[in-house]
């Protein structure tokens, strides 16, 4: 991988004032605005194949706080990206925007991202690599929220996996576990009214992500491989998840221990492992277009040939072999 530290930044581990944000200018910034934990505030310069870009996730409050560092920031930093939160999700070809989100958006110029990008190159890549790792392993996956991943979940489906789906199940708090065509189904009627809906009812945020909830604890036991948001896998998953493969995207090293010593063997993320934690995938994205240098008129051309000279891919984590 051509991406090398060359040095941290330091960044408070407590919400900042917008003062404070001067440190993360420059058009070699991108910057992470994060509903989550002001602990996982991070910072640091790299080199993108010789490039200089900064690095920076930073927590905010609430969505007002959001839409005040996003203004300010505007125009003086070279690209930004959504934590906690989806601009919407693209099914079938098909966008469905999340209304809440993008309206924070809508008087911003510099070029903005949530991860999207990422989750529909590295992820299909990371499916295909579980084929040589499944080995004589059940065909069998629990995707925690499959409309998150459906390139993911594509790529599942075209090498012969059983799918079930928690999307109801998490998001109605009932336990309804679902297939992929009654996704499919559900999709074009249920998902321009989730569009209207408050992000925070999407996506647990600030310390409601770190609350143990465990759910579905049958399916977590019924599938070989677990794929889904490393929050929402830490959050509700059973004490022990023995000889399980999970797909993820980003982890830091506690979240690696805690897999670990839940029994998990294989872990596959779509990160690349940056000093003690693997940013967010829509760090990534900002990152990645920085590196590009054509904001938003980037090309899907463009991307898979940065991501081929930054030599970047999924990384597999054996656990048990790392334990022993």
């Amino acid at each position: 991988m051509k991406i090398e530290l060359i040095e941290p930044i330091d960044v408070p581990k407590s919400y900042l004032m917008i003062e404070s944000l001067n440190r993360l200018k420059g058009q070699n910034s991108a910057v992470s605005i994060s509903f989550g934990d002001p602990k996982q505030n991070f910072g640091a310069k790299y080199s993108f194949n010789s490039k200089e870009i900064k690095l920076f996730r930073i927590a905010v409050s609430d969505k007002k706080e959001a839409i005040d560092f996003y203004e300010y920031l505007d125009g003086k930093v070279g690209a930004f990206s959504i934590d906690g939160c989806d601009l919407g999700t693209t099914i079938d070809n098909r966008f469905y925007p999340f209304y809440s989100v993008t309206e924070m958006f809508e008087e911003i110029e510099t070029p903005y991202f949530d991860g999207s990008t990422l989750k529909a190159t590295l992820e299909p890549l990371a499916a295909r690599i579980l084929k040589g790792l499944i080995e004589d392993r059940p065909k069998t996956c629990f995707v925690l929220v499959g409309y998150k991943r459906w390139e993911l979940v594509s790529q599942l489906e075209f090498q012969g996996f059983e799918l079930k789906f928690g999307d109801l199940a998490f998001s109605t708090g009932l336990p309804i576990i679902i297939d992929k065509l009654t996704l499919e189904k559900l999709v074009p009627i249920v998902f321009p009214i989730i569009g209207l809906l408050p992000f925070e009812w999407l996506y647990p945020t600030s310390d409601k992500q770190y609350k143990r909830q465990p759910k579905c604890q049958e399916e977590f036991e019924w599938a070989s491989v677990i794929a889904g948001d490393s929050k929402y896998i830490a959050t509700h998953m059973p004490e022990r998840l023995d000889g399980k493969i999970i797909i993820t995207n980003a982890v830091t090293e506690k979240d690696r221990e805690m897999f670990c010593e839940a029994g998990v063997e294989i872990l596959i993320t779509t990160a690349p492992l940056l000093i003690d934690c693997n940013p967010d995938t829509n760090l990534f994205d900002a990152a990645l277009n920085i590196y590009i240098g054509k904001g938003n008129d980037w090309t899907e051309k463009d991307i898979y040939s940065a991501l081929s000279e930054l030599e970047i891919e999924p990384e597999v984590y054996h656990l048990q072999s790392v334990s022993t």
